[in-house]
């Protein structure tokens, strides 16, 4: 029965086949059905793949690849993984690792995709755009000139090849901070604290666009001379 409605597109089946195939320890073809029903958007799937990549069963062990599957989780409604781990027992593992994974956004390359039109690399592309990755896609949604050649080309490019959040680069207008003090003084900028409106940054998975969820403070640092900065300057920073 499971077979059949899977075979036809079923979720729920190809989840439950997976499963099936799990507990007989038929791993290749657990981990088949898991792929299956993860790319289709099952979320209880995403974490068993993920499962199965950290651990090296049914597949080889790449945590890349599970530390994918593991966001792709964070990118649903966290009421939604509340439902769907309700009488789960993983749930404890998957709200946990929750609030720390929305801010990270993870592409890897993958031979099912197409090439990106634009870094040619494969990655997935958007729902409605299948000439251009969600990498690329994000970038543009993303950029914002600085006025600085250098720097734009600098930044342009940690956004479409660093795919970890943490190391995409952003140009921040200046009328984004507010609360400004000046707390410091190094041998090479000045140091202030401020409150950094609109951020940290989200990724909407469904609505495939960046969201605001609130203000930080944070430390600024005006560097001695940073109008005439050069790309041997941020080859330091890269």
């Amino acid at each position: 029965m499971y077979q059949k409605a899977a075979e036809n597109g079923d979720i729920e089946a190809q989840f439950n086949l997976a499963l099936l195939y799990e507990t007989k320890k038929i791993l290749e073809k657990a981990f088949y059905w898991y792929q299956k029903a993860a790319v289709n958007g099952g979320i209880r799937a995403q974490f068993n793949l993920a499962r199965l990549y950290e651990n090296g069963e049914g597949i080889e062990k790449n945590l890349k690849k599970a530390f994918y599957w593991y966001q792709k989780i964070a990118t649903n409604d966290f009421k939604m993984i509340q439902k769907d781990f309700e009488n789960d027992e993983n749930s404890y593992k998957i709200l946990k690792l929750y609030e720390p994974m929305t801010r990270f956004i993870v592409e890897l390359e993958d031979e099912i995709y197409n090439k990106c039109n634009k870094c040619f690399k494969k990655r997935r592309p958007l729902k409605e755009n299948h000439q251009i990755c969600i990498i690329c896609y994000q970038a543009n949604l993303l950029y914002k000139p600085s006025e600085n050649k250098i720097i734009d080309e600098f930044i342009n490019y940690t956004q479409i090849n660093f795919v970890q959040e943490s190391s995409r680069m952003k140009f921040i207008p200046y009328d984004q901070f507010k609360d400004i003090k000046r707390i410091g003084k190094g041998g090479f900028s000045k140091i202030y604290k401020a409150t950094w409106i609109n951020d940290p940054l989200y990724w909407n998975e469904e609505k495939e666009d960046f969201e605001y969820k609130d203000s930080i403070m944070v430390a600024l640092k005006q560097l001695n001379n940073s109008k005439n900065i050069t790309s041997k300057e941020l080859n330091e920073v890269y």
